[in-house]
């Protein structure tokens, strides 16, 4: 049985837990421990599902394919991706974070072992003490993606990696194919572009929900800001109630 719980806001009041066996078979959907349904296969979940859950409030849960293989879950709530899951622009940015990293370290570790031991091999596929600095400058731009999800960074990543290919072709243009086949290495590079492109979209994806979210807390302040004091309610739905302070009024 496997068993996955998100939270439906910042507040982690409101718990979706969803339970299934194998391969998606009884997917079950619960909201604070109340079922709100079962997908009885992937069929089922592949179609998806939507639940009332409140004044409007909805939930959709459905299972996608990324790249035509990869299964993922979609999960919305009021049409914006439940923090934490698969559809998450901030959880994929945080992927493509650790991505780096670990591109960064295979990097090091290869250009340490070439630079060190003298592996002439490693001549075919780039790797020596340039991979050493491609390595270091990776980690600082994964730093600054994180910190300011920046766009720029993730460009510089990507212009590296695609500076290291043309390198290597020019290699092979000069000296020739020596002692090892570089082209698998050229596609694995070229497959990491690949993958990291996607970051572009996700990271237009943050800003364009965090000026949705400034416009709507802007809006709501300008509400309250016309409504009077007595009107006014909090997040748990009571109201203001004025109250007698005549006593803290000086005495005349």
């Amino acid at each position: 049985m496997h068993h996955k719980s998100y939270f439906l806001n910042t507040e982690k009041k409101e718990k979706l837990d969803l339970t299934w066996e194998g391969s998606f078979k009884n997917y079950t959907v619960k909201l604070d421990n109340k079922e709100l349904g079962v997908f009885k296969n992937k069929n089922e979940l592949k179609k998806g599902g939507s639940f009332n859950i409140g004044y409007n409030k909805k939930l959709e849960i459905r299972l996608l394919m990324q790249l035509g293989f990869v299964p993922c879950i979609e999960i919305l709530f009021n049409d914006k991706p439940v923090p934490g899951t698969a559809t998450d622009p901030k959880k994929q940015l945080a992927g493509i974070f650790y991505f780096i990293i670990y591109i960064a370290v295979l990097f090091i570790l290869a250009g340490l072992t070439g630079f060190i031991f003298d592996i002439k091999a490693f001549d075919d596929h780039g790797i020596g003490l340039n991979s050493i600095i491609y390595g270091t400058l990776f980690i600082m731009m994964a730093l600054i993606l994180k910190k300011r999800e920046s766009m720029f960074a993730l460009l510089a990543v990507i212009s590296l990696l695609a500076l290291d290919i043309v390198f290597i072709l020019v290699h092979i243009a000069e000296y020739g194919i020596q002692l090892s086949n570089p082209w698998p290495t050229i596609i694995i590079r070229l497959l990491f572009i690949l993958y990291l492109c996607k970051g572009f979209t996700v990271i237009t994806k943050i800003k364009q929900q965090d000026l949705i979210e400034m416009e709507q807390a802007r809006i709501e302040r300008e509400k309250k800001q016309k409504i009077p004091l007595s009107e006014q309610r909090t997040d748990d739905h009571t109201s203001f109630m004025p109250k007698d302070n005549s006593k803290y009024l000086p005495d005349n």
